[in-house]
């Protein structure tokens, strides 16, 4: 009899740990989604800072061929 009482334990203990589960994986696929995101911005404004910088370098490199 209490080896029947042990199974049943542990029933009720793998019922749990489905939700759980899927609770960590949401948690993960949410925080890489969030660094994702954050990534993919900071590389938007790191590029758009260099070609600031190419544009900038050009106009000045126009601009000292016209002077001459």
């Amino acid at each position: 009899m209490s080896h029947h009482q042990e199974t049943q334990t542990a029933v009720h203990i793998g019922t749990g740990i489905a939700p759980l589960l899927m609770l960590f994986c949401l948690l993960c696929m949410t925080t890489f989604a969030v660094l994702s995101y954050v990534q993919a911005s900071a590389q938007l404004k790191m590029s758009d800072k260099a070609i600031s910088r190419v544009q900038a370098r050009y106009s000045e490199t126009e601009m000292e061929k016209e002077e001459r």
